[in-house]
């Protein structure tokens, strides 16, 4: 009489499946690819922030300010084509960086961001993010701040936040 040593084909077929059926279910819990895409843009916002406001305050330094109301350092605009108005497309500054309420014209954002509003009242600074609604982009902890300049010398703070992505 012979005796059967190793798997039949059904056996081996459904401990096949079971590891398939595990698998899928636990890939998504180790690999959060969402969470690390959303990361990669908020650092990816961060840098076109910094890089806008580079260029602003190059251009601010090369004369292309323009002092609106009294304090010449304070409240500016950059006029770009010269000619003493404020035209679209022409950033607010303040003590020769970018006003929060001018981030969002000068980067080009992508749609599924979310972006507090840099006009609410006392506000200097602004949220870009994931979130339900710009009231829950703080409490979303997936956020890139921008906060303004607060005086002459002070630069502008960049920072991301990228724990709950």
């Amino acid at each position: 009489m012979r005796t059967a040593k190793g798997f039949t084909l059904i056996e081996l077929v459904v401990v096949i499946v079971i590891l398939g059926i595990l698998a899928v279910t636990a890939a998504p819990r180790f690999l959060n690819i969402q969470g690390d895409a959303r990361a990669a843009v908020i650092e990816g916002v961060r840098g076109a922030v910094v890089n806008a406001n580079q260029i602003a305050n190059a251009k601010y330094q090369l004369g292309y300010g323009v002092s609106i109301g009294s304090t010449a350092t304070d409240n500016t605009f950059l006029d770009l084509n010269k000619n003493g108005a404020q035209d679209d497309g022409e950033p607010l500054m303040v003590w020769g960086h970018l006003d929060n309420v001018s981030v969002e014209e000068m980067v080009n954002l992508d749609g599924d961001l979310v972006v507090s509003d840099p006009e609410a009242p006392g506000k200097n600074k602004l949220y870009i993010g994931f979130a339900q609604s710009a009231d829950a982009l703080e409490n979303s902890q997936c956020y890139f701040l921008y906060t303004q300049a607060s005086g002459e010398g002070s630069e502008p703070s960049f920072e991301t936040v990228t724990s709950g992505c």
